[in-house]
């Protein structure tokens, strides 16, 4: 019955994943303009500046992706959030400086080598969300062994709030063996308050076959502070407290834990195209209510840029408890690799 209310959780998120890879908002008359330092002149819409590359939407080209130090200037009437290397934010349109090299966004001129990213503040809802959607499937005939994995992600970027939903499912079987699952949906939200610190908010509901845990879920609040953020990586820690409650097929009640939580993610970009991106994150859990017992995630993911919003992607997902509250799974640890080709937007 937790299968099913798990597998429940997955269908409804990743129908909420499809409305976010279906919808489409009105799109921005192009009437910004673009130079590049060769002196070429390009009327289109900016999406975005993100790990030193700006994403532009054209009529002729489609998106084109540039090098933020291919840039000699970029002007636009719309309002865009102008974050800083040294952790400001300027709110306000883009005008070219008066100096060679510079910009100015809310009457300040800036040096445009210290601008790190750049994000439209546009009253459209779905132009504030990015994501990805990737799908892996193999099969064996000798023994028809199969694995299907599915990986989504769609972020909202706002003002005020940074809200990332994402699901994960991962299906292992053979005709001699019972199918083994492994899935996980969840959500984080930030409430920003400048461009370090950040009260946080996460949830999670999962289950783990290999582990014997027909269903977890968990809620909790705590700090996130930003260690580093450059136009090459991105680096945050947080920490807080949260509760769970677990229930393990062999056990006929659940369980439940008040923990510590601590983490720390980070993430490195390749700026030249195609893109390279890695992300990693490590999170870990102390129960404040089962003595001794500790538990972690840890996840990395290396994607690859094939052609334009196609990719190719390589995750690695573990997870270790040295205390899980059942005696079924005959390991502490549980992890799966996946290679997946994908789409984002």
């Amino acid at each position: 019955m937790s299968l099913m209310k798990t597998w429940s959780h997955l269908s409804s998120l990743m129908a909420a994943v499809a409305i976010f890879l279906t919808a489409s908002g009105a799109s921005a008359q192009k009437t910004d303009i673009l130079v590049l330092r060769n002196g070429d002149r390009i009327t289109g819409e900016v999406k975005e500046l993100s790990h030193g590359l700006l994403r532009y939407s054209t009529d002729d080209a489609g998106t084109l992706g540039v090098e933020w130090d291919e840039v000699a200037s970029l002007t636009s009437i719309h309002t865009f959030e102008v974050e800083l290397a040294t952790e400001r934010k300027l709110f306000g349109s883009l005008s070219e400086g008066p100096e060679p090299g510079t910009m100015e966004v809310a009457g300040e001129v800036l040096p445009m080598i210290t601008i790190v990213a750049i994000t439209e503040i546009s009253p459209g809802f779905w132009k504030r969300t990015s994501g990805y959607l990737d799908v892996g499937w193999t099969l064996a005939k000798a023994n028809k062994a199969h694995t299907t994995t599915i990986g989504a992600e769609s972020r909202y970027r706002g003002q005020k709030l940074d809200a990332t939903a994402a699901v994960s499912f991962y299906q292992q079987g053979q005709d001699s063996t019972d199918v083994t699952r492994n899935s996980s949906l969840s959500l984080d939200l930030n409430r920003l308050y400048g461009t370090v610190w950040a009260w946080r908010f996460i949830g999670e509901v999962s289950q783990n076959d290999e582990l014997g845990r027909d269903l977890r879920t968990f809620v909790g609040s705590g700090v996130r502070r930003r260690i580093v953020r450059t136009n090459r990586m991105d680096a945050s820690w947080s920490a807080g407290l949260d509760g769970s409650r677990e229930q393990y097929a062999d056990e006929s009640e659940s369980t439940l834990s008040a923990e510590f939580f601590a983490g720390a993610d980070f993430a490195a970009f390749r700026l030249d195209s195609p893109e390279l991106d890695l992300t990693s994150d490590l999170s870990t859990f102390t129960s404040l209510t089962e003595g001794g017992r500790f538990r972690f995630d840890f996840n990395v993911r290396v994607q690859y840029e094939v052609f334009e919003d196609f990719f190719v992607a390589l995750t690695l997902e573990s997870e270790y408890d040295n205390k899980p509250p059942s005696e079924t799974p005959n390991t502490k640890t549980d992890y799966t690799s996946e290679l997946t080709v994908g789409w984002s937007w």
